[in-house]
Protein backbone atom coordinates (compact mmCIF):
# COMPACT_ATOMS: atom_id res chain seq x y z
CA UNK A 1 0.00 0.00 0.00
CA UNK A 2 2.95 2.22 0.68
CA UNK A 3 2.88 5.29 -1.97
CA UNK A 4 -0.71 3.87 -3.39
CA UNK A 5 -3.60 6.14 -3.16
CA UNK A 6 -6.07 4.45 -1.03
CA UNK A 7 -9.90 4.71 0.11
CA UNK A 8 -11.05 2.86 3.35
CA UNK A 9 -13.75 1.88 5.68
CA UNK A 10 -13.48 0.95 9.56
CA UNK A 11 -16.06 -1.01 11.21
CA UNK A 12 -16.05 -4.03 13.49
CA UNK A 13 -18.40 -5.74 10.53
CA UNK A 14 -19.76 -8.33 12.70
CA UNK A 15 -21.12 -11.22 10.75
CA UNK A 16 -19.99 -9.89 7.22
CA UNK A 17 -23.66 -9.31 6.12
CA UNK A 18 -25.07 -7.95 3.02
CA UNK A 19 -25.25 -4.40 4.90
CA UNK A 20 -21.42 -4.95 5.20
CA UNK A 21 -20.96 -6.46 1.65
CA UNK A 22 -22.94 -3.52 0.26
CA UNK A 23 -20.73 -1.21 2.15
CA UNK A 24 -17.24 -2.82 0.98
CA UNK A 25 -18.44 -2.85 -2.76
CA UNK A 26 -19.19 1.02 -2.22
CA UNK A 27 -15.39 1.33 -1.25
CA UNK A 28 -14.27 -0.67 -3.92
CA UNK A 29 -16.29 2.14 -6.51
CA UNK A 30 -14.72 5.03 -5.16
CA UNK A 31 -11.55 3.48 -4.97
CA UNK A 32 -11.44 2.57 -8.81
CA UNK A 33 -12.80 6.04 -9.59
CA UNK A 34 -9.84 7.78 -8.10
CA UNK A 35 -7.52 5.20 -9.27
CA UNK A 36 -6.83 4.17 -5.18
CA UNK A 37 -6.72 0.84 -3.66
CA UNK A 38 -9.24 -0.56 -1.64
CA UNK A 39 -8.37 -0.52 2.08
CA UNK A 40 -11.58 -2.09 5.28
CA UNK A 41 -9.96 -1.66 8.79
CA UNK A 42 -11.26 -3.60 11.18
CA UNK A 43 -11.07 -4.94 14.74
CA UNK A 44 -10.13 -8.32 16.54
CA UNK A 45 -11.56 -6.87 19.69
CA UNK A 46 -15.63 -5.50 19.85
CA UNK A 47 -15.15 -1.63 20.74
CA UNK A 48 -17.93 -2.89 23.57
CA UNK A 49 -15.44 -4.88 25.48
CA UNK A 50 -13.27 -1.60 25.94
CA UNK A 51 -15.86 1.31 26.34
CA UNK A 52 -18.85 -0.20 27.17
CA UNK A 53 -17.89 -0.69 31.00
CA UNK A 54 -18.94 -3.32 33.21
CA UNK A 55 -22.77 -2.67 33.37
CA UNK A 56 -23.16 -2.47 29.96
CA UNK A 57 -24.22 -5.71 28.20
CA UNK A 58 -21.84 -7.06 25.31
CA UNK A 59 -23.32 -8.56 21.83
CA UNK A 60 -22.35 -11.92 21.63
CA UNK A 61 -21.17 -12.46 17.96
CA UNK A 62 -22.01 -13.60 14.80
CA UNK A 63 -18.14 -14.83 13.98
CA UNK A 64 -15.16 -15.16 15.31
CA UNK A 65 -11.77 -13.39 14.39
CA UNK A 66 -11.16 -16.00 12.10
CA UNK A 67 -14.02 -16.32 9.99
CA UNK A 68 -14.46 -12.76 10.02
CA UNK A 69 -11.07 -12.93 8.27
CA UNK A 70 -12.18 -15.04 5.98
CA UNK A 71 -15.34 -13.88 4.93
CA UNK A 72 -13.91 -10.28 4.13
CA UNK A 73 -10.89 -11.65 2.33
CA UNK A 74 -13.89 -12.98 0.03
CA UNK A 75 -14.97 -9.26 -0.51
CA UNK A 76 -12.58 -8.70 -3.20
CA UNK A 77 -10.68 -5.39 -1.03
CA UNK A 78 -7.24 -5.06 -1.98
CA UNK A 79 -5.69 -4.87 1.79
CA UNK A 80 -7.68 -5.92 5.73
CA UNK A 81 -5.99 -4.44 8.37
CA UNK A 82 -6.82 -6.25 11.69
CA UNK A 83 -6.39 -3.85 14.34
CA UNK A 84 -6.49 -4.68 18.53
CA UNK A 85 -9.26 -2.12 20.10
CA UNK A 86 -7.13 -0.53 22.86
CA UNK A 87 -8.07 1.54 25.72
CA UNK A 88 -4.90 3.93 23.86
CA UNK A 89 -6.93 3.35 20.05
CA UNK A 90 -10.35 3.80 21.98
CA UNK A 91 -8.85 7.44 22.94
CA UNK A 92 -8.24 8.75 19.56
CA UNK A 93 -10.59 11.37 18.37
CA UNK A 94 -12.33 10.36 14.68
CA UNK A 95 -10.00 13.41 13.32
CA UNK A 96 -6.72 12.15 14.70
CA UNK A 97 -7.32 8.70 13.49
CA UNK A 98 -8.46 10.32 10.13
CA UNK A 99 -5.31 12.34 9.82
CA UNK A 100 -3.22 8.96 10.69
CA UNK A 101 -4.97 7.40 7.55
CA UNK A 102 -4.18 10.45 5.59
CA UNK A 103 -0.44 10.63 6.49
CA UNK A 104 0.18 6.91 7.19
CA UNK A 105 -2.14 5.10 4.03
CA UNK A 106 -2.09 7.90 1.87
CA UNK A 107 -6.57 8.00 2.64
CA UNK A 108 -7.91 10.15 -0.22
CA UNK A 109 -11.52 8.91 1.25
CA UNK A 110 -13.34 7.42 4.09
CA UNK A 111 -16.76 5.51 3.19
CA UNK A 112 -18.52 5.59 6.65
CA UNK A 113 -21.86 3.31 7.26
CA UNK A 114 -24.85 4.83 8.12
CA UNK A 115 -24.45 4.16 11.96
CA UNK A 116 -20.81 4.43 12.32
CA UNK A 117 -19.71 6.96 14.64
CA UNK A 118 -15.83 5.94 15.51
CA UNK A 119 -13.22 8.40 17.61
CA UNK A 120 -14.03 9.27 21.17
CA UNK A 121 -15.54 12.63 20.48
CA UNK A 122 -19.36 12.13 20.55
CA UNK A 123 -21.47 15.46 20.02
CA UNK A 124 -25.14 16.21 21.05
CA UNK A 125 -26.79 17.38 17.37
CA UNK A 126 -26.37 15.68 13.20
CA UNK A 127 -25.34 19.24 12.82
CA UNK A 128 -22.14 19.53 15.33
CA UNK A 129 -20.90 16.09 13.95
CA UNK A 130 -20.98 16.69 10.62
CA UNK A 131 -19.46 20.32 10.90
CA UNK A 132 -16.36 18.16 13.15
CA UNK A 133 -16.22 15.40 10.24
CA UNK A 134 -16.16 18.10 7.70
CA UNK A 135 -13.16 19.48 9.65
CA UNK A 136 -11.07 16.04 9.03
CA UNK A 137 -7.92 16.18 6.59
CA UNK A 138 -10.12 13.65 4.30
CA UNK A 139 -13.44 13.55 2.99
CA UNK A 140 -16.27 11.19 4.56
CA UNK A 141 -18.58 9.42 2.08
CA UNK A 142 -21.75 8.23 3.83
CA UNK A 143 -22.87 4.95 2.87
CA UNK A 144 -26.80 4.51 3.13
CA UNK A 145 -27.92 1.73 4.74
CA UNK A 146 -29.11 -1.41 2.47
CA UNK A 147 -32.54 -2.93 3.12
CA UNK A 148 -34.17 -6.28 2.35
CA UNK A 149 -37.47 -6.58 2.22
CA UNK A 150 -38.20 -3.42 3.94
CA UNK A 151 -35.62 -4.90 6.67
CA UNK A 152 -32.75 -2.48 7.66
CA UNK A 153 -29.81 -5.16 7.28
CA UNK A 154 -27.81 -5.35 10.48
CA UNK A 155 -26.13 -7.35 12.67
CA UNK A 156 -28.23 -6.47 15.88
CA UNK A 157 -31.48 -7.39 13.83
CA UNK A 158 -29.77 -10.93 12.62
CA UNK A 159 -28.96 -11.37 16.17
CA UNK A 160 -32.37 -10.96 17.55
CA UNK A 161 -33.80 -13.49 14.30
CA UNK A 162 -31.20 -16.34 15.54
CA UNK A 163 -32.02 -15.93 18.66
CA UNK A 164 -35.85 -16.43 18.26
CA UNK A 165 -35.14 -19.35 15.72
CA UNK A 166 -36.11 -17.23 12.18
CA UNK A 167 -33.32 -18.72 10.88
CA UNK A 168 -35.02 -17.84 6.99
CA UNK A 169 -34.36 -14.44 8.03
CA UNK A 170 -31.17 -14.66 9.10
CA UNK A 171 -29.93 -16.52 6.14
CA UNK A 172 -31.68 -13.58 4.25
CA UNK A 173 -29.86 -10.72 5.84
CA UNK A 174 -26.33 -12.38 6.01
CA UNK A 175 -26.40 -14.18 2.52
CA UNK A 176 -25.97 -17.54 3.61
CA UNK A 177 -27.03 -19.66 6.63
CA UNK A 178 -26.50 -18.93 10.14
CA UNK A 179 -23.64 -21.31 11.58
CA UNK A 180 -21.29 -21.97 14.46
CA UNK A 181 -18.30 -24.12 14.65
CA UNK A 182 -16.95 -26.33 17.15
CA UNK A 183 -13.80 -29.14 18.11
CA UNK A 184 -16.00 -32.59 18.68
CA UNK A 185 -15.96 -33.72 21.93
CA UNK A 186 -16.30 -37.15 24.08
CA UNK A 187 -19.66 -37.56 25.57
CA UNK A 188 -22.05 -39.62 27.68
CA UNK A 189 -22.40 -41.66 24.50
CA UNK A 190 -26.57 -41.91 25.71
CA UNK A 191 -27.52 -40.98 22.14
CA UNK A 192 -26.27 -44.65 21.13
CA UNK A 193 -28.24 -46.53 22.96
CA UNK A 194 -30.95 -44.21 21.68
CA UNK A 195 -30.06 -45.31 18.20
CA UNK A 196 -29.21 -41.41 17.72
CA UNK A 197 -25.44 -40.66 18.57
CA UNK A 198 -24.67 -37.25 18.51
CA UNK A 199 -21.41 -35.40 18.21
CA UNK A 200 -20.89 -33.11 20.85
CA UNK A 201 -19.62 -29.84 20.21
CA UNK A 202 -17.20 -27.50 22.12
CA UNK A 203 -18.97 -24.30 20.91
CA UNK A 204 -17.76 -20.15 22.97
CA UNK A 205 -21.43 -19.85 23.92
CA UNK A 206 -19.79 -16.81 25.98
CA UNK A 207 -18.74 -14.75 23.67
CA UNK A 208 -20.88 -16.45 20.18
CA UNK A 209 -23.97 -16.65 19.30
CA UNK A 210 -25.95 -19.18 19.72
CA UNK A 211 -29.87 -20.09 18.86
CA UNK A 212 -31.93 -20.52 21.78
CA UNK A 213 -32.04 -23.97 23.60
CA UNK A 214 -34.12 -26.19 20.99
CA UNK A 215 -33.78 -28.53 18.27
CA UNK A 216 -32.93 -27.36 14.87
CA UNK A 217 -33.01 -28.42 11.36
CA UNK A 218 -29.06 -28.44 10.27
CA UNK A 219 -26.46 -29.11 7.56
CA UNK A 220 -22.89 -30.25 9.27
CA UNK A 221 -19.64 -29.68 7.27
CA UNK A 222 -17.12 -32.28 8.11
CA UNK A 223 -13.79 -31.54 6.30
CA UNK A 224 -15.33 -30.13 3.06
CA UNK A 225 -18.22 -32.31 2.82
CA UNK A 226 -22.25 -31.55 4.30
CA UNK A 227 -24.11 -34.12 5.54
CA UNK A 228 -27.71 -32.98 6.73
CA UNK A 229 -28.44 -33.75 10.34
CA UNK A 230 -30.21 -32.63 13.52
CA UNK A 231 -29.09 -29.93 16.19
CA UNK A 232 -29.53 -29.41 19.71
CA UNK A 233 -28.62 -27.02 22.12
CA UNK A 234 -30.10 -27.08 25.61
CA UNK A 235 -29.32 -28.94 29.29
CA UNK A 236 -30.92 -32.29 28.60
CA UNK A 237 -33.98 -32.37 30.78
CA UNK A 238 -34.76 -36.04 30.18
CA UNK A 239 -31.45 -36.97 31.30
CA UNK A 240 -31.25 -35.04 34.70
CA UNK A 241 -30.97 -31.54 33.69
CA UNK A 242 -27.09 -30.07 32.69
CA UNK A 243 -26.12 -27.05 34.33
CA UNK A 244 -24.62 -25.85 31.55
CA UNK A 245 -26.42 -25.71 28.04
CA UNK A 246 -24.50 -27.73 25.50
CA UNK A 247 -24.89 -28.16 21.61
CA UNK A 248 -25.16 -32.01 20.04
CA UNK A 249 -25.60 -32.77 16.31
CA UNK A 250 -26.75 -35.99 15.02
CA UNK A 251 -25.54 -36.83 11.43
CA UNK A 252 -27.45 -38.46 8.49
CA UNK A 253 -25.97 -41.22 6.81
CA UNK A 254 -22.92 -41.34 8.17
CA UNK A 255 -20.25 -43.19 9.61
CA UNK A 256 -16.81 -42.17 11.02
CA UNK A 257 -14.84 -41.16 13.72
CA UNK A 258 -15.55 -37.53 14.80
CA UNK A 259 -13.82 -36.74 17.60
CA UNK A 260 -11.26 -34.42 18.06
CA UNK A 261 -12.07 -32.52 14.33
CA UNK A 262 -13.91 -29.10 13.46
CA UNK A 263 -17.47 -29.01 12.56
CA UNK A 264 -19.62 -26.15 11.10
CA UNK A 265 -23.43 -26.37 12.02
CA UNK A 266 -25.59 -24.68 9.76
CA UNK A 267 -29.24 -23.78 11.25
CA UNK A 268 -32.30 -23.84 8.90
CA UNK A 269 -35.34 -24.66 10.73
CA UNK A 270 -36.44 -24.44 13.93
CA UNK A 271 -38.14 -27.79 14.87
CA UNK A 272 -39.17 -27.65 18.34
CA UNK A 273 -38.42 -26.66 22.45
CA UNK A 274 -36.01 -29.07 24.73
CA UNK A 275 -38.70 -30.53 26.63
CA UNK A 276 -38.78 -33.08 29.27
CA UNK A 277 -39.94 -36.82 28.76
CA UNK A 278 -41.29 -39.62 31.13
CA UNK A 279 -38.84 -41.69 29.62
CA UNK A 280 -36.00 -42.78 27.07
CA UNK A 281 -38.15 -44.57 24.90
CA UNK A 282 -40.51 -41.60 24.74
CA UNK A 283 -37.57 -39.42 23.51
CA UNK A 284 -36.76 -41.84 21.00
CA UNK A 285 -39.73 -41.76 19.41
CA UNK A 286 -39.77 -38.46 19.40
CA UNK A 287 -36.64 -38.31 17.46
CA UNK A 288 -37.45 -40.57 15.24
CA UNK A 289 -40.20 -38.09 14.21
CA UNK A 290 -37.71 -35.10 14.52
CA UNK A 291 -35.53 -37.21 12.07
CA UNK A 292 -38.29 -37.53 9.46
CA UNK A 293 -39.17 -33.75 9.80
CA UNK A 294 -35.64 -32.81 9.56
CA UNK A 295 -35.64 -35.41 6.37
CA UNK A 296 -38.42 -33.81 4.64
CA UNK A 297 -37.41 -29.98 5.63
CA UNK A 298 -33.81 -30.38 3.78
CA UNK A 299 -35.33 -32.28 0.74
CA UNK A 300 -37.76 -29.52 0.08
CA UNK A 301 -34.51 -26.82 0.68
CA UNK A 302 -32.65 -28.43 -2.12
CA UNK A 303 -35.49 -29.00 -4.50
CA UNK A 304 -36.66 -25.21 -4.48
Amino acid sequence: MQGSKSVATVGFFDGVHLGHQDLLQRVRTEAGKMGAKSVVITFAEHPLTVVGGASRKKPLLLCDRRDKEMLLSQQGMDFILMLHFTPELAAITGKDFAQTLHDKCNTTALVMGYDNHFGSKRFSTQEETQAYIDSWAIPVIRHEALYKDDIKVSSSVIRSAVQSGDFAKAWSLLGRPYSVKGIVQHGSKIGRSLEYPTANIEIDAEHELVPAQGIFVSEVIVEGTRYGGMSYYGQRPTLGHDEKARMEVFLFDFSGDLYGKEVEILFYHYLRADIKFYSLDALAEQLRKDEIDSRAFLKNLHAE
